[in-house]
């Protein structure tokens, strides 16, 4: 490749200068990319690892690769710029800063936590009002409601005299 450029005129300092330049701004445009992270994924990690002392144990508790969850915890820190755990081959500690780290996220992922597990309990158990005919059902399960779902209004449509649509907002269907 060298010999063909050099046979058709292009000088060895001109290439060697291109490459130098070409490798620089690749280096330069990764180094300022902004760092896409899940912060929920890295904080629960975070907390494994903070509260076992050990990568290999969260990885195993996880299902994770050690990879994994080293790559997590860098990704982490690179994107705080700050250094959350000292590591040694037999040692793993939290630094100042993932100790407070720590103590300051605990409350949020538990939150976030507790947030996720209502949303999922909301898909699952049915909730809302349930409109039903007038003659479906007696006035007192009407106003009882269903045992197996406790989160479900039942309600049924009162039309007025006239034939117009129903008083309680349930839609008139045929």
């Amino acid at each position: 490749m060298l010999l063909f450029l050099m046979i058709i005129g292009i000088k060895l300092e001109t290439v060697l200068l291109f490459l130098q330049k070409y490798v620089y701004s690749k280096i330069h445009l990764t180094a300022n990319k902004p760092m896409t992270i899940n912060y929920f994924y890295a904080l629960t990690i975070f907390h494994h690892v903070a509260n076992t002392n050990s990568f290999t144990a969260t990885a195993s508790q996880l299902g994770l690769a050690v990879s994994s969850v080293t790559r997590q915890i860098d990704n982490l820190e690179q994107s705080l710029q700050v250094k959350l755990l000292n590591r040694s081959t037999r040692h793993l500690d939290l630094t100042h800063a993932g100790m407070r780290y720590l103590q300051q996220t605990e409350p949020i992922l538990a939150e976030l936590q507790q947030v996720n597990e209502a949303i999922k309990e909301e898909q699952i158990e049915p909730q809302g009002r349930l409109c039903v005919g007038p003659n479906a059902m007696t006035s007192s399960t009407a106003q009882s409601g269903s045992p197996r779902c406790p989160r479900v209004r039942i309600s049924a449509p009162l039309t007025d005299k006239t034939g117009g649509l129903p008083s309680n907002g349930c839609a008139a269907g045929p």
